[in-house]
């Protein structure tokens, strides 16, 4: 299995480059299509085979304000242009074809931030800027790009022959339908087995939470007449305030919404991107780095079956920490209209919704960090819009393909390669036919 992984890159722009910037991001996108890359000048995207998806974000935090209800000294923070993806393999291999294949693009883009000059070399510069995701999901992982085309072609092929198979019993007419695609020759590689220094860093990875578990329970039970009460204080303070922090509630501009609408329903998939700033305090920060590394795990773990909890719409999605902890960027891919998504985290994974954004200001009133928060759906929706930021430039290797369709088609591969029952035959055959 090839691993997939997330990559971004953040600049600071210079002063008075924003404007420039957000003009020359709107230049590479369709007229039509706005934030979509327009196919004319990023023909060469498409010839990095490993790339799923890419978005140039300008990160100006419409939320910084509301900073305002903590009596903290905040520092000035910068705003940055973000190129965030995903991709097959490490990400610096990724940077790396990036920089052979559209370097032109990425310096156009670059030259308005600090410390980018015409002579810089890209990819150096690239994977200096590169921060790690504290948190991330893949749908369907190990699915490559070029895995992706070939059973979407493979699924295309099935459906045709559906129309041509006689009258049979059904293995009969699976038979028939494998013979008629395999006179075709469909092009279709061999799925790669996982590297073993990658076995051997998932494997780690699946022991981290259990492990963390039994050092807690079983090794350290002298620690525990002191670790007990310092986690029943900490929790006081959290619960303390749970129930006192400020509340922030800003409605959206009707304007700024039909802004954003203008980004989104081009594709079946639409990118969605946010920022928000994390409460202030030692211990909001760390709670804030533990529950997205249990939410990482999770998410690796636990939620491998094409699903992030019940949401079977996401394709990817991350979270970054950024600014010494100060402020997380969320982005994410999913299929449908924004609202049917938000009600999707509203109704079907609250509680770790609750657990990963209850630390940023803003968010709506959680009890125990799980419980309530995104239960109050107005307050919750006008949080999410208030972070949300347009992404100004996004380009996908596979438009017109939701993550349905790609189970689907992999399943359909699945009954080509393999001798199937009875019920299984007349199930492939039903899903050859639609």
């Amino acid at each position: 299995m090839t691993p997939q992984a997330d990559f971004c890159v953040l600049a600071s722009i210079a002063a008075g480059q924003i404007e420039p910037l957000r003009a020359a991001l709107a230049r590479c996108c369709e007229p039509l299509r706005p934030g979509h890359a327009d196919p004319a000048q990023h023909l060469k995207l498409a010839q990095i085979p490993t790339l799923h998806n890419i978005r140039a974000v300008i990160m100006e935090d419409p939320s910084l304000g509301d900073r305002a209800v903590h009596p903290v000294v905040w520092p000035d923070e910068p705003v940055y242009l973000a190129i965030l993806g995903c991709c097959d393999g490490p990400a610096e291999a990724l940077l790396r074809d990036l920089a052979a294949h559209s370097g032109d693009w990425l310096r156009v883009l670059l030259a308005y931030c600090e410390g980018f000059a015409p002579d810089t070399d890209l990819v150096s510069w690239l994977i200096a800027h590169q921060r790690g995701s504290a948190a991330s999901y893949v749908n369907g992982p190990g699915r490559t790009v070029a895995q992706v085309h070939e059973e979407a072609a493979l699924a295309a092929l099935l459906k045709a022959g559906c129309a041509g198979l006689a009258s049979a019993p059904v293995r009969a007419r699976a038979a028939q339908l494998r013979a008629l695609v395999a006179a075709q020759r469909p092009t279709l590689c061999t799925i790669a087995p996982t590297p073993p220094d990658v076995a051997i860093r998932t494997l780690f990875k699946h022991l981290g939470v259990p492990a963390a578990l039994l050092v807690f329970v079983a090794v350290l039970p002298a620690l525990w007449w002191l670790l007990l009460p310092a986690l029943a204080i900490a929790a006081w303070i959290i619960r303390h305030h749970e129930k006192t922090d400020p509340l922030v509630v800003v409605l959206p501009d009707p304007a700024d919404i039909a802004e954003r609408s203008r980004y989104e329903d081009h594709d079946c998939t639409n990118p969605f991107t946010a920022i928000g700033s994390v409460k202030p305090g030692w211990l909001r920060l760390a709670v804030v780095r533990l529950v997205l590394w249990v939410i990482d795990w999770g998410a690796f773990t636990l939620f491998r079956s094409n699903r992030l909890g019940r949401v079977g719409t996401i394709h990817f999605a991350r979270w970054v920490l950024i600014d010494q902890g100060r402020r997380v960027i969320f982005t994410s891919e999913y299929d449908g209209f924004a609202e049917a998504y938000m009600d999707d985290f509203i109704n079907k994974v609250s509680f770790g919704l609750n657990a990963s954004f209850t630390n940023g200001i803003g968010y709506p009133r959680t009890r125990w960090l799980a419980f309530e928060g995104s239960t109050d759906e107005q307050r919750f929706k006008y949080f999410m819009r208030h972070h949300q930021i347009v992404t100004q430039f996004w380009w996908r290797a596979y438009p017109g393909l939701t993550t349905f369709e790609l189970a689907r088609h992999s399943r359909m591969r699945h009954g080509y390669e393999n001798q199937l029952s009875d019920v299984e035959a007349a199930r492939w055959l039903s899903e050859c036919a639609q």
